[in-house]
């Protein structure tokens, strides 16, 4: 995760990089820092905390550029001495890093023996420093740029103040850096989002590139040729940010517009309107794969649940990158991601980049919206909460649709979706008291059958991640074959429930926890509609955002998460 900006030139560095560190903490805020030079001097000012505490103590500045960094934590624990920037031992190079460097520990040894000292324990320090030990065998900074990358081993996006010029030099690796160009300068981030604008002028970077900007040159290379350089504009939604006390809130209530709006803009005269290619490869697919992660992992599951194609798998990004997989020509993959970063799915994607491939975001400008055959937008608008809801929602609703253009079906039930949801929102009052109770409880189950336990999967990370009340989603029938040995009256479980024709089976498992003194949670609401799960999943999502409420954590930052995993 993590995210870098970068701002150089006659430009006003302290507004980009603190604006630019606002719109990135989304990645990550473990900690965070700035960096920028004056006068063949770097000033650095960094804390082990949020954005927001880091901004307190970093004055307007004026200087001759400046990088930012917030970061979410996997080499060493969250400490001053492991957050980002860093200053080489000499002072020569400040550093920020994105990814991972797999062989740190071998160059760090190396490091010492030749008489540097290290502060903390991150792969990034190791980095400043041994770009450091290289200029000074050669002292050519392009060079040793070029040398650095082909020493390390993983992921890396760095972005560093040298401190005898102006440049802001850069090397990419597998994980993302794109440069910005504005009328007297550049700025360089791991993410379009942070440029702060929407209308944008940009060059994303490719692996091993290297180089440097600054007021006015770009500058890239690989193996020491020079690159051309062309940038693209786009235009992205910029929402203001400290507008919104609670933004999962926010996002929660706005499902049923931006639905509507996506429901709208894919059926028109009642047909589903999607690109023609996709859905001829998807009829005539041997093998159908889905791909995801959390969230997204738990959306395709319904994909499979819709569809009457015969051969549909689906898979979590993180154990198909390490499969041995033989795959046939007609095989279609779909892969899913909010953020369209994901590393995970991006790796995927370089293991069957030669085969049909399609990506359903909620970032059309994404990195995986360009490395895919085709792109599905969910167009549900920016999530800023970390955990995700709408956009779950809008991947479901694509997921539905295009099974119902290659089956042929009725759209009654898609097209009533936006109304029951809002039906939910309107029951909030029960659920909140629903909610004073879960509470009490530090772990609980959540139990359904068929689609309503991929509900419950989804139910379950939420209540996870946005209270930390530990929980479990288990397939209803299983209840009797080992969990049911934790049901007490300390332990709850949660029923969901959008399938009438399970009642029987449902009242049987209600008897077996009622017998072990065990108390049962459920919302009961059935519209007879196909996508009733979807409603229990938004009873899950103001559960945990009513719970998170009472036990008073940070709802739209929770610990040890980003919105964004741009990391393994």
């Amino acid at each position: 995760m993590c995210g870098i900006i970068g701002s150089v030139g006659i430009l006003n560095h302290y507004k980009n990089v603190i604006n630019g560190l606002k719109r990135l903490e989304y990645r990550g805020y473990d900690s965070s820092g700035v960096s920028y030079l004056v006068n063949h001097d770097i000033k650095m000012i960094k804390v082990p905390l949020m954005v927001e505490n880091l901004i307190k103590q970093v004055r307007p500045f004026i200087s001759e550029n400046a990088i930012g960094h917030t970061r979410w934590a996997t080499h060493g624990k969250i400490s001053k001495e492991n957050t980002h920037p860093f200053i080489s031992f000499h002072g020569l190079f400040s550093l920020v890093h994105n990814g991972t460097i797999d062989n740190y520990l071998n160059l760090k040894e190396e490091l010492i023996e030749n008489g540097y000292q290290l502060e903390g324990e991150t792969d990034s320090e190791v980095v400043v420093n041994y770009l450091e030990y290289l200029y000074l065998e050669n002292f050519d900074l392009l060079k040793s740029l070029n040398l650095l990358d082909q020493k390390l081993k993983g992921s890396y996006s760095l972005v560093v103040i040298f401190r005898e010029n102006s440049n802001l030099y850069f090397l990419k690796n597998q994980t993302s850096l794109l440069i910005c160009k504005e009328k007297n300068g550049y700025l360089i981030s791991s993410d379009l989002y942070a440029f702060n604008k929407s209308k944008i002028n940009y060059f994303e970077l490719q692996d091993h590139q290297y180089g440097f900007i600054n007021q006015n040159e770009c500058c890239v290379y690989l193996n020491n040729q020079v690159q051309n350089v062309l940038f693209s504009q786009i235009t992205i939604d910029i929402e203001p940010l400290d507008q919104i006390n609670c933004y999962l809130e926010k996002e929660i209530f706005e499902c049923p517009k931006v639905l509507e709006y996506e429901i709208n803009h894919y059926i028109n005269n009642n047909q589903v309107i999607i690109d023609e290619e996709i859905i001829d490869k998807l009829k005539k697919a041997s093998k159908i794969t889905i791909i995801g992660c959390g969230t997204s992992y738990h959306a395709g599951l319904t994909f499979k649940r819709f569809s009457l194609h015969p051969n549909i798998e689906v898979k979590l990004a993180s154990e198909f990158i390490y499969e041995k997989n033989i795959f046939d020509n007609n095989e279609v993959f779909i892969v899913l991601s909010q953020s369209g970063e994901t590393l995970d799915i991006i790796r995927s994607l370089d293991k069957v980049n030669d085969y049909f491939t399609i990506g359903i975001t909620n970032n059309k400008e994404s990195r995986i919206a360009r490395m895919v055959k085709k792109h599905l937008d969910i167009m549900v608008k920016k999530e800023i909460s970390v955990a995700s809801t709408k956009a779950y929602f809008g991947e479901v609703v694509l997921l539905y649709l295009l099974n119902a253009k290659i089956n042929n079906s009725s759209l009654n039930d898609i097209q009533e979706l936006p109304k029951n949801l809002n039906f939910v929102l309107n029951q909030s009052s029960k659920i909140k008291d629903i909610a004073k109770n879960v509470s009490k409880y530090s772990s609980l189950y959540f139990l359904g059958k068929g689609i309503d336990y991929d509900a419950c999967k989804e139910c379950s990370l939420k209540l996870k991640e946005i209270t930390y009340i530990h929980s479990e989603a288990i397939p209803l029938g299983e209840l009797k074959h080992g969990p049911l040995a934790l049901i007490n009256e300390k332990f709850p479980v949660i029923i969901i429930h959008s399938l009438p024709e399970f009642n029987k089976v449902i009242d049987l498992a209600k008897n077996e926890i009622k017998s072990r003194k065990g108390n049962i949670f459920q919302f009961e609401l059935f519209k007879n509609n196909q996508l009733d799960f979807l409603l229990q999943v938004l009873f899950g999502d103001l559960l945990s955002l009513y719970v998170g409420r009472i036990l008073n954590v940070n709802i739209d930052k929770p610990k040890n998460l980003a919105k964004s995993v741009t990391v393994e």
